[in-house]
């Protein structure tokens, strides 16, 4: 019996522990999937599996609108800022301690799983609340999941070093030279992001420890004890890393077949002789843009009139309706086919913001 902890955080997030999910499923084992509702607009990523779902509580539910009606813009955001790293850390951190305490509060809920005995629990380690449910549950294996590259406190939970002179910390923009400058870059990011994920895990844990007493262990403590690490990572596009026996990648496992598109699709791609797709992920949305970006996006389609542009934007705003409609050469769409429209061999290229799933589709469909 297999258990996979699949909280609702982002896209890609989700459909690659729904992957592991169904291929474990397919393999004949049974395998169930815990699904922590943070973001109601993000599928589960599962078709196979047996489904228990915790939905948002009222606290989640509040802090999804707030963060629609603040429509933070990711990309403008100052990464050298110690201040803004850390309340970047409390505001997801807030998303994922409230969800966290409504499913450890669900009533019965974790004391029928951990009646279940699981043989293997899986847990991704963007929200540590899964990695305290490790510990919670008592499965006879736990294996640690990173639907990223390892980055952060990763690196100390599965226990290597991070070394910042040959793999960049998260948020260093290039890597090009060996410079002391650019290495005590790397440190200094390294730094921030420690800021920004301690104070993201401090809340999760503070759950535990309210619920279960303060002796809770640590979550490094806890992932050190993992028997198997899985990263969605391919090691020919990767940095270099220091890694472990246990650390296996399994880079493009959440990517499927690419499938006929339908022919309005087909019809756009042929429209002209180049298609450019431009998405920025579940997280970083288009419409969190500032306007200046955006008017600038429409620039640069409008200066190139023999290409076609697909843009996923997720809202009917003013800027759809006044601006961005009236260009002839862009297509705005709320949804798209992504994977599959980058296996269609009219496409040109991709415009992304660099997220784990993406990057892996734009490598296996060689676009």
């Amino acid at each position: 019996k297999i258990l996979v902890y699949n909280p609702t955080i982002g896209h890609s997030q989700s459909n690659f522990m729904g992957r592991i999910a169904d291929i474990l499923t397919e393999a004949g084992h049974d395998v169930t999937t815990l699904v922590s509702m943070i973001d109601p607009d993000v599928s589960d990523g599962t078709k196979l599996s047996k489904i228990i779902r915790v939905p948002p509580c009222a606290e989640t539910k509040l802090h999804h609108e707030r963060k629609k009606i603040v429509k933070p813009d990711l990309f403008s955001m100052n990464d050298n800022n110690p201040i803004g790293a850390y309340f970047m850390g409390k505001f997801f951190g807030k998303y994922y301690s409230n969800q966290c305490k409504a499913l450890l509060e669900e009533p019965g809920l974790v004391e029928r799983l951990t009646a279940e005995k699981f043989d293997v629990f899986f847990a991704e380690h963007h929200d540590m609340c899964g990695v305290g449910l490790a510990h919670v549950f008592k499965p006879k294996s736990f294996i640690s999941v990173s639907a990223s590259v390892i980055f952060g406190l990763n690196v100390k939970d599965f226990g290597f070093p991070a070394l910042l002179s040959s793999s960049p910390a998260m948020f260093v923009s290039k890597m090009e030279g060996r410079s002391i400058w650019e290495r005590l870059a790397h440190i200094y990011e390294g730094f921030l992001l420690w800021i920004s994920s301690n104070a993201n895990r401090n809340l999760v844990h503070d759950v535990f420890k309210d619920k279960f007493g303060a002796d809770f262990p640590e979550f490094d403590k806890i992932s050190s004890e993992s028997a198997f690490v899985f990263i969605n990572s391919e090691p020919f596009i990767d940095y270099d890393l220091p890694s472990m026996n246990k650390v296996i990648s399994i880079g493009g496992i959440g990517v499927k077949e690419a499938k006929q598109l339908s022919e309005d699709w087909v019809n756009i791609l042929t429209k002209r002789d180049n298609t450019v797709l431009l998405s920025f992920g579940s997280v970083a949305k288009s419409a969190y843009l500032l306007m200046e970006i955006k008017l600038s996006i429409i620039e640069t389609v409008k200066a190139l009139p023999h290409v076609t542009f697909i843009w996923k934007y997720e809202e009917d705003d003013e800027f759809t309706k006044n601006i961005a409609s009236k260009v002839n050469n862009l297509v705005i769409t709320k949804w798209m086919p992504q994977s599959d429209l980058l296996g269609h061999h009219r496409l040109s290229a991709f415009i992304t913001h660099g997220g784990m799933g993406s990057t892996q589709e734009t490598a296996l469909r060689g676009v």
